[in-house]
């Protein structure tokens, strides 16, 4: 899996160009990268011709292998397996560091969420038990029901970003005090979360937990 350039034809004026495509995003030899990705760029493809604007996805390894932490993106369901052998390419074969932490993502925001999750030393299996409860209290009804959480950070400040069917949003505001109680109650009920096994931690993930099957 190495960086490289695909060809796209641009759907309005119909002229061919060439777009980078960063199958690999390692932070420790091109850091400057991660700005590039945490501000989208690196998944945006602009017609130089027309100014058409459209949004690329594809396999990437997000890997910070100081901080021991990769983070596979996939624009499809994939498995441990191909999480592992990316995870590889940067390490080197059969190299995974046992205290790694390698997770799989299947969205760009699913990416940049991750990446702010472990940059301010948050356990992201918490923050998905913690969004769980956040959806569980939400006043529903069968025209207004939540279409996205995420864990969003302004100024410093962490918080949820609630996303509702109507365009509106709302937030969590108090994450802190609500991390550290679900912090206390469900960390002796889950194994460490440095142990070098991908996973895909969501809502679903959380669910399980939740339910005792973690």
């Amino acid at each position: 899996m190495e960086n490289a350039a695909v060809k796209i034809t641009c759907p309005i004026c119909k002229k061919e160009h060439e777009a980078p495509l960063h199958h690999i995003v390692n932070i420790q030899t091109a850091p400057e990268m991660k700005d590039k990705l945490m501000k989208e760029d690196i998944f945006e493809f602009q017609c130089p011709d027309c100014g058409f604007w459209s949004q690329l996805q594809y396999d990437m390894l997000y890997a910070d292998p100081e901080a021991k932490l990769f983070i596979f993106l996939s624009d499809r369901k994939a498995s441990a397996e191909s999480a592992m052998q990316a995870v590889q390419t940067v390490t080197g074969s059969g190299d995974v560091p046992a205290d790694a932490i390698i997770r799989i993502v299947y969205s760009p925001e699913d990416l940049r969420e991750k990446i702010r999750i472990f940059d301010h030393g948050l356990d992201d299996r918490i923050v998905e038990i913690y969004k769980g409860f956040s959806v569980s209290q939400f006043d529903y009804s069968e025209n207004y029901y939540i279409t996205d959480i995420r864990y969003d950070l302004i100024d410093g400040k962490e918080f949820f970003r609630i996303r509702v069917s109507d365009g509106t949003e709302q937030y969590v505001l108090d994450f802190n005090s609500g991390y550290e109680q679900i912090l206390n109650e469900y960390i002796e009920k889950i194994p460490p979360m440095r142990s070098r096994v991908p996973a895909c931690v969501d809502l679903e993930y959380a669910a399980a937990i939740v339910r005792g099957e973690g």
